[in-house]
Parts: C-alpha cells; structure tokens; sequence
C-alpha cells in the first residue's frame, strides 16, 4: 500500500494478494500515467496466467498491450481531434444576475474550455440557471472550487465524457482591413477555413463604424476566397 501512495486503485472481491510489492514497484516506477486506454496502433499483445485461486470473480489473467499512441488524427486522413474531458453543472436560482458575467471570465481566465447558461425552472416554480462547464482533469478541482466560491451554489456535479472537435489553430490573413489575426480550422476533409476573432473584428467596427456583421462578411470574403461576400464591400461606403 505504501509503494502504491498516488496511484489510483480499485477493489476486488479476491480473498488473496493480487499485487505483489515487486509488482507494485515496477508499474509505478514505469507507468507515467494511468487511466483508459488510449487510442493506438497495436503492435504486440502478452498474456499471462496466474495458478492461484484468487477466490475473484475475475480471472486470474494479466494482458499487456503494447502500441503506438495516435496523437495526430491526420494520420488518418482525417483532422478530427478527441479528447476527455470533464462537464460539470450546477442549478442556481438565487444569484445577482450581475455576478453570471464575471464568473464567465474568471472561469474562462482559468482554462474552462466552455461557459454556458442554460434558462430552468426550479423548485416552488422559481426561474433560475444552469451552470455547464467544460474543462480537462488537471482543471476540474480549480473550476469546481470557482463555481462554489463565486456563485451561490452549495454543491455540482460533474461526471467525464469524450469530445470531438476540429483542428484549430490562430493565423494571420491579408483582409481589406489590413493583416488580421484570424481562426485557422481544418475541416474533416483536411480543407481549411478561416473565421474571424470576434474581439479584432469588434474593433474594427468601432473604429470604422462599420456593422459588426458586415466587418465579419468582408473578412471571410477575403481570408478565404472561394466565399464570395453576401453584400458591397464595407469599405466602398462613404
């Protein structure tokens, strides 16, 4: 049990020792990680069985799989990323309205992936919200101690689930606006898109006093130019 401090464990209903001390020693001095298994090329499977009547359920087997981790999704032909994460939620209906845009930020300042707010109708017919929160493990405790610091919250659940989503990546593009920061995604057939960055395309219509959605029509008109833009380009007008 000392040589396995840290390392996660499950229990078993054997009647006898399944971990030796050796064996303990050698995973934990190896294993740089331990969790599901991921998704890999297969190179060599091992087998190995044990004499003893353990009194489990379970067979008394050990199988070790040896592989080729796939951490390019490109690989196979295709740009499409996965992931664990971890979604946790909460129900508030007794929180100042006011406080919902600054726990956004705060969560988002420490590496929440998605904020959302959904409308419910709680207890004794009250309105109030719901708290849905998307983050990667090592993030989870930070998150879950924001929700209870900053909200009126006494309690959330979370529970681990897969992803999918896109390749991203930030670039810079020739607009009409001048070079603008953009976001590069690769779609599921390996073509590439550009979206504008809300925060720069924000600016520029302040500045230009432009409609915010003409700004964002003219720069994906011009980062990529098989779209052709829906209406005059923003900057003909007087």
């Amino acid at each position: 049990m000392a040589i396995l401090k840290g390392i996660p464990v499950k229990p078993s209903d054997a009647a006898t020792e399944i971990v030796t001390p050796t064996g303990a020693a050698i995973i934990t001095t190896l294993a740089s990680s331990f969790g599901r298994v991921p998704e890999m090329v297969i190179q060599k499977v091992g087998y190995g069985s044990g004499k003893r009547d353990t009194g489990s359920t379970l067979p008394n087997l050990l199988r070790i799989i040896l592989g080729e981790e796939i951490r390019d999704q490109k690989k196979r032909g295709t740009a499409i990323q996965k992931e664990a994460i971890h979604v946790v939620k909460t129900n508030v209906d007794d929180m100042n309205p006011e406080i919902s845009g600054f726990l956004m930020e705060t969560l988002f300042e420490n590496k929440a992936l998605d904020v959302c707010y959904i409308p419910v109708q709680m207890k004794k017919n009250r309105p109030g919200i719901q708290i849905e929160v998307m983050c990667r493990k090592e993030d989870l405790d930070n998150i879950v101690h924001i929700i209870l610091t900053q909200t009126t919250s006494i309690g959330v659940r979370y529970h681990e689930c897969e992803r999918s989503f896109l390749l991203r990546e930030k670039a810079f593009v020739k607009t009409s606006f001048g070079k603008l920061q953009v976001k590069k995604i690769t779609n599921p057939d390996n073509t590439v898109r550009f979206i504008p960055e809300y925060d720069v395309a924000k600016r520029i219509a302040i500045e230009k006093r432009i409609a915010l959605k003409d700004v964002c029509n003219q720069i994906i008109a011009d980062a990529n130019p098989r779209i052709q833009s829906t209406g005059p380009n923003p900057l003909d007008r007087d």
